[in-house]
């Protein structure tokens, strides 16, 4: 199950966290493994906020497809093998 949550700013980050917790368990959503699409800062934010709201025991970073698209296009296969292997790796934390 993809989720995409979209949000802005908060006065409190446990604000955020507890709308956050409360719609991943909501939906059934498993805690255990995030993947996060975006390397740089879009990884780095979340593993700030992750810091701070303990809401996922592992976040795995992945380059966001644009990027890969536009600037690493001929090393396609091996992005799609790290997508994959993170995909399974999920799976497999998800489901013990």
């Amino acid at each position: 199950m993809v989720i995409t949550l979209i949000f802005s700013s908060f006065r409190r980050i446990e604000d955020f966290g507890d709308l956050a917790e409360g719609l991943l368990c909501c939906v059934g959503a498993d805690l255990n493994c995030f993947i996060c699409i975006g390397g740089g800062k879009n990884f780095k934010y979340l593993n700030h906020l992750n810091d701070s709201l303990k809401l996922f025991r592992k976040i795995i970073p992945l380059d966001h497809p644009r990027f890969i698209m536009q600037y690493r296009r001929k090393a396609l296969d091996q992005y799609v093998k790290k997508y994959l292997e993170a995909l399974n790796l999920c799976e497999t934390l998800n489901n013990p």
